[in-house]
C-alpha cells in the first residue's frame, strides 16, 4: 500500500507538473533509448546552434526560442523524502532563424536561469528536516511558486536585455546569471 502511495504520489506531481501553465515541459518520451529529446543542464555542455533543431516560427519577430524547464518530482516513504530535480532544455521545441555568437550566449542564458531554480528547488527541499511534513499539497505549492519564478526571471531577462539587443544589460544579466549559479553550486545536479 505505501509503496503504492508513493507512485502514486509521484505520479501526480509529475502530471501536476508538466501543465504549460506553470512554464515547463517534460520529455516526450519515456526516457529511454534514442527518442529522448532534451538536453540536461551541464557545467561542461554548454549549447550550440546545433542543438537547435525546432521549426522557427516565421510569425514572431524573436530571431531564437530557447524551450527549457525543469523536471521535478518526488516520493515520501518510510525513508522519508526524495527528489529528482533537473534543467533540461528541448532541442525539437528550440529553433532560430538567424544565428549569431550574441543570440547564443543569450539563449544559453535562458537555459542557465533554468538551472537557477533548478537548484533553488533542491536547496529549498534540501535545507529542511522533512519536507513530507508539507504534505502533498504543500510539497506541490512550494515546487509551482519556484517555478512562477523562473518564468517571471525570464521575463524581466528578455525585457531587461530587449532579447540580447542592450548589450550592456545582457552583460549585466549574464554576470548576475554566473553569480547565481556560483553562488548555489552546493545545490547543483549530479
Amino acid at each position: 500500500m505505501k509503496a503504492q502511495l508513493k507512485y502514486m504520489m509521484t505520479i501526480a506531481l509529475i502530471a501536476l507538473l508538466s501543465a504549460p501553465l506553470w512554464g515547463f515541459v517534460l520529455p516526450p518520451s519515456s526516457g529511454i533509448g534514442p527518442e529522448v529529446d532534451e538536453i540536461r543542464w551541464s557545467d561542461e555542455r554548454r549549447l550550440s546552434w546545433a542543438d537547435f533543431k525546432g521549426v522557427p516560427d516565421r510569425g514572431t519577430d524573436k530571431d531564437a526560442l530557447t524551450e527549457s524547464g525543469i523536471t521535478f518530482s518526488w516520493t515520501c516513504d518510510n525513508r522519508g523524502f526524495k527528489a529528482n530535480v533537473y534543467a533540461m532544455f528541448v532541442p525539437s521545441k528550440s529553433w532560430v532563424k538567424t544565428p549569431s555568437a550574441r543570440l547564443l550566449s543569450h539563449e544559453q542564458s535562458h537555459f542557465d536561469i533554468t538551472e537557477i531554480h533548478a537548484r533553488r528547488i533542491r536547496k529549498y527541499f534540501g535545507e529542511m528536516r522533512n519536507p513530507c511534513w508539507m504534505g502533498k499539497e504543500g510539497i506541490n505549492e512550494a515546487a509551482r511558486r519556484h517555478l512562477r519564478e523562473n518564468r517571471e526571471m525570464q521575463a524581466l531577462y528578455d525585457k531587461e536585455s530587449n532579447h540580447s539587443l542592450r548589450e550592456n544589460e545582457q552583460k549585466r544579466w549574464e554576470a548576475k546569471i554566473q553569480a547565481e549559479l556560483a553562488a548555489l553550486s552546493a545545490w547543483a545536479g549530479k
